[in-house]
């Protein structure tokens, strides 16, 4: 099962509440289609991931809404990551047909399909390549104009943040919130100096302290600061005083929360690797007991092994017949 990155869990958390994700929607849909939603009707389905992947991963979310007096869907996905991916086209058609599957387990009597609008924001170092269209992903000769009616369409709407210039997330007129998730989405990975941004964004910092919700969102903003950058505690605690004790009691309580996580996940993997290593020992003493003693070649790749393999390898080396039947 794959971790959350914190990239997912913020994105996942704050554009969950659809206040939220009604201002970065509004943003992103073309104005003409923008204007015919009721936005009043704007709901989170509940388990909104259509992948179990994605579902582990938390980067995923899936709206309904009313669209000219029609049901409509909303598709959102953010890519975090450092390339763009050729393949998402054949993703996202993938992602539609469940969701449509899904639509007609839960509306039997319907004769039609609500549409589905995907959306796919990117985030990362480097800017998203990959063009956007199923079609272009399809082998064929340009001139044969006249098949292009058999073939599938599909194209996502791409909100590519690395191409969006330092001012263009404000010139959005995103809520506070919002903006300030999606300026650390896109600048703090990496950031050379994390303080100085922070210290642009105290506008915002300070909207999102005074508004709903301030202390739940606070929180998941200084999650994610130590998560993607080392800026020490110290340094950030002057520009959270700025934001009220509330705002400087959950830093403090947070900090403290993840130092005490980062400790047991030391001792944790302390532990893991010294299970690892005794299990390579006894299974190098084993092969040593019935083959003779194992060669460089073997050893290091024992060495090198996780734990799922040892488990398995020292299962086979009971009743194998060779050293190379061991690792077959």
């Amino acid at each position: 099962m794959s971790t959350p990155t914190p990239h997912d869990a913020l994105f996942k958390f704050a554009f969950s509440d659809p206040q939220v994700a009604e201002s970065l929607l509004r943003a992103l849909l073309p104005r003409s289609v923008a204007a015919r939603i009721d936005w009043s009707t704007l709901v989170l389905e509940a388990g909104s991931s259509v992948d179990e992947a994605l579902r582990e991963r938390h980067s995923d979310l899936l709206f309904s809404c009313r669209m000219d007096g029609r049901d409509a869907l909303l598709y959102v996905l953010l890519e975090h990551q450092s390339q763009d991916d050729l393949w998402m086209p054949m993703r996202m058609i993938r992602y539609e047909l469940r969701i449509w599957d899904r639509w007609r387990r839960a509306h039997p009597d319907r004769t039609s399909l609500p549409a589905i609008i995907p959306i796919v924001i990117h985030a990362g170092p480097r800017p998203w390549r990959s063009s956007p269209e199923l079609l272009d992903l399809i082998d064929v000769d340009p001139s044969l104009a006249e098949l292009e009616p058999y073939l599938p369409k599909l194209s996502f709407l791409l909100d590519d943040l690395t191409r969006v210039p330092a001012d263009g997330i404000a010139d959005r007129h995103l809520v506070a919130f919002a903006e300030l998730v999606l300026g650390m989405l896109s600048l703090l990975p990496g950031a050379k100096e994390p303080l100085e941004a922070l210290r642009a964004w105290l506008p915002l910092l300070q909207s999102v302290a005074r508004g709903r919700r301030s202390l739940h969102r606070l929180r998941a903003i200084f999650e994610y600061l130590h998560s993607v950058s080392d800026v020490e505690p110290a340094a950030v605690r002057p520009l959270v005083r700025l934001l009220g004790p509330g705002a400087e009691e959950v830093y403090v309580s947070t900090a403290r929360t993840l130092k005490d996580i980062g400790r047991e996940e030391g001792r944790v993997e302390g532990r893991v690797e010294g299970r690892v290593e005794g299990l390579a020992d006894a299974l190098l003493r084993v092969l040593g007991a019935r083959f003779g003693a194992p060669t460089p070649d073997v050893a290091a790749r024992v060495r090198a092994a996780s734990q799922a393999q040892l488990d398995r390898w020292l299962e086979r080396v009971i009743t194998a017949e060779s050293v190379d039947g061991v690792f077959d």
